[in-house]
């Protein structure tokens, strides 16, 4: 019973922040989901559920209502039952001039550092972490960014640390038409990194409340979220006060 978390990441080149977020299940589960998934999207007539055309009422979405989209929405989290946990990490895109101030992951891309508390914060600290310490974990995430290299290599070389004692198994990297699973995490994704943006924007952080899409999509189903906290302010920020800051905290 291998837990298994879907990523995708949202990196509008206009955004101040990058997001990776997605959704974590049982093999067996994410079976039910995904059948459930393309089911409504037939009844939709939604060929791919791409958040950005669903926000903007373009493509498959042109027309809809805000009633309709709301609806949708709901049919979609139907089965969310299945899916044990969601994840959002966003951080601000100035991670870069930070790096040059502190030692320890001055190689490491925002995405880097994004999945590497991803994996961490699953693992350990959280209520599913016996679960997942229990089965493993296996990752299939959205194939495409630059950063994804990283990521894999990332992933194999704590797969061997002592500190995840075998618990990483597998990571795959699919195509956005390859599941709807995939595309729900795009989903999540979009959303969220919108959100973290105007967090970021306002120096709220992780207490700016939860509005719309996101906020009807976050009573379907548990998420672990965290935003950088200082927001656009990050530039001045040391690694260390990052860390501690953070709901999530990055490895060393």
């Amino acid at each position: 019973m291998v837990m298994v978390c879907y990523l995708d990441d949202s990196d509008a080149e206009t955004s101040s922040v990058g997001t990776l977020a997605g959704y974590v299940a049982t093999a067996d589960n994410w079976e039910i989901v995904e059948a459930h998934l393309q089911s409504v999207c037939d009844a939709y007539d939604v060929t791919t559920l791409h958040a950005k055309e669903f926000h903007d009422t373009k493509g498959d979405f042109k027309g809809w209502s805000r009633i309709k989209k709301n609806s949708f929405v709901d049919e979609l989290y139907a089965k969310a039952n299945h899916m044990t946990w969601g994840v959002a990490f966003s951080m601000a895109k100035d991670w870069s001039d930070v790096k040059k101030q502190t030692t320890g992951n001055e190689r490491m891309s925002l995405f880097g550092v994004v999945f590497a508390a991803i994996l961490l914060k699953l693992h350990s600290g959280n209520p599913l972490s016996q679960l997942i310490q229990e089965h493993g974990l296996a990752f299939k995430v959205e194939s495409g960014h630059r950063n994804n290299d990283e990521i894999e290599q990332y992933f194999h070389r704590m797969s061997k640390n002592e500190h995840y004692d075998g618990t990483l198994k597998s990571i795959e990297f699919v195509d956005k038409h390859s599941s709807r699973a995939i595309q729900l995490a795009d989903f999540l994704a979009f959303h969220s990194r919108r959100r973290a943006a105007l967090a970021c924007a306002t120096g709220k952080g992780n207490s700016l409340p939860t509005k719309g899409i996101l906020k009807r999509i976050h009573t379907k189903v548990p998420h672990l979220e965290a935003i950088t906290p200082r927001g656009m302010k990050l530039r001045t920020a040391t690694l260390e006060e990052f860390e501690t800051e953070n709901p999530f905290r990055v490895p060393r």
